[in-house]
């Protein structure tokens, strides 16, 4: 694949995305000179519609992106996957909050969390709305958020069966931030804490619907751009797998680095250890197939977006299933690889230490879980006409 602008810029800052790693994890949020750089290689740009300075670029350029910014940096990684996506979502809402957003920086840093833990009322002209969520990666360095929600009655019960999920979008003067709320052993440096609303208004032109979204059917906001007629979580979810498969090369990295000069004072000498060597190998081709088999399934979507077809369940399904399968993978033969690493690895001032404590938090992630979709999976493999219900 030919390196876009976006990820030669990464390649070129590399050494000092590595240098604000641990300053990244002291601050608990991302460095000014860390978002200085990711703004400037233009990656939040990549998902963003044309019409307000983006790319629309083609998922797997998003995907290499996002790779080479976790392999230097973890937590920037991070925000980059995640809030790297946002810009797609609010390329195909209402006009208005597309001005407002980005009408005078394209390069706007955006904010989540999705899980649809909030309240929210219909009233005149819109919504009320509450919640009180966990993980809004990157919050502190955000100018808009967007946060999820159930229509509930009067009651505060949901007021459909099934629940109606909305996403409502807000600027940051709206949203507390709750102090000292993201204290995790790893990717600390993603600032991802609580975020708090109390009983605002929303008006209705700043709603997403989350049906529509996840279905794929909001195409018509951006109809020249085919990137705009995927569905919400077959581009979101791989996002989370990209961000990690950068974090896990940046740990090869170190224990490579690590191999060739570890010298221990009993035994065959690390480089010579073909128990090393055979774990390394394995960690290099697990990651290296679960990111090609992840982007095959991108090219193959995205085919299917250019000539305007819509994505089947059994297509959400699968790309979910590679997605998360290939996470797994990728956990499995870094863990192996840790276990080989040798008792100086483990010191706190090891930077392959740091890379080690942020996979495990990245891989803990929904996204990262396969367990969620062997039965989804399963079921489209028996009958490619079935209609598995689930996150896909």
């Amino acid at each position: 694949m030919t390196i876009h602008e976006t990820t030669a810029f990464i390649e070129e800052h590399k050494e000092e995305l590595r240098n604000e790693h641990l300053k990244c994890e002291e601050l608990g949020n991302l460095t000014d000179r860390t978002v200085e750089i990711l703004k400037a290689s233009g990656g939040f740009k990549l998902l963003l519609a044309k019409e307000l300075g983006g790319y629309a670029a083609h998922p797997t350029v998003f995907g290499q992106w996002v790779r080479a910014v976790a392999r230097y940096n973890p937590s920037a990684g991070w925000v980059a996957g995640v809030g790297g996506v946002h810009p797609w979502e609010f390329s195909i809402a209402d006009e208005r909050v597309r001005k407002e957003i980005y009408g005078t920086d394209p390069n706007t840093v955006t904010a989540s969390p999705y899980a649809p833990v909030g309240k929210i009322t219909r009233v005149e002209g819109g919504f009320r709305f509450s919640t009180d969520a966990l993980y809004s990666t990157g919050c502190d360095i955000s100018e808009w958020f967007v946060l999820a929600g159930i229509v509930v009655d009067d009651s505060g019960k949901p007021a459909s069966n099934p629940p109606e999920a909305l996403h409502l979008i807000f600027p940051r003067e709206e949203v507390e931030i709750v102090p000292d709320s993201w204290n995790v052993m790893g990717l600390r440096g993603t600032g991802s804490k609580r975020v708090r609303v109390h009983d605002k208004f929303v008006p209705s032109y700043r709603m997403v619907d989350v049906k529509r979204v996840f279905a794929g059917e909001c195409g018509d906001a951006q109809p020249d751009e085919p990137l705009f007629r995927w569905p919400f979580n077959s581009l979101f979810g791989p996002s989370i797998a990209h961000a990690l498969h950068g974090i896990a090369q940046g740990f090869i990295d170190q224990f490579v680095a690590y191999m060739a000069s570890r010298k221990p004072t009993f035994g065959t000498e690390t480089k010579h250890d073909p128990y090393q060597q055979g774990v390394l190998a394995k960690a290099i081709v697990d990651l290296k197939s679960s990111i090609a088999l992840l982007d095959s399934e991108l090219i193959r979507l995205h085919d299917k977006a250019v000539a305007n077809q819509r994505f089947s369940v059994a297509d959400r399904v699968t790309m979910s299933t590679y997605q998360k399968l290939g996470c797994a993978r990728v956990m499995k033969s870094m863990n192996e690889l840790w276990m080989h690493a040798g008792s100086a690895s483990r010191w706190s001032d090891q930077t392959m230490e740091r890379y080690f404590r942020d996979l495990q938090v990245g891989g803990s992630h929904y996204g990262c879980d396969p367990t969620t979709i062997y039965a989804p999976f399963v079921s489209i493999t028996l009958d490619p006409t079935a209609e598995p219900v689930g996150m896909f």
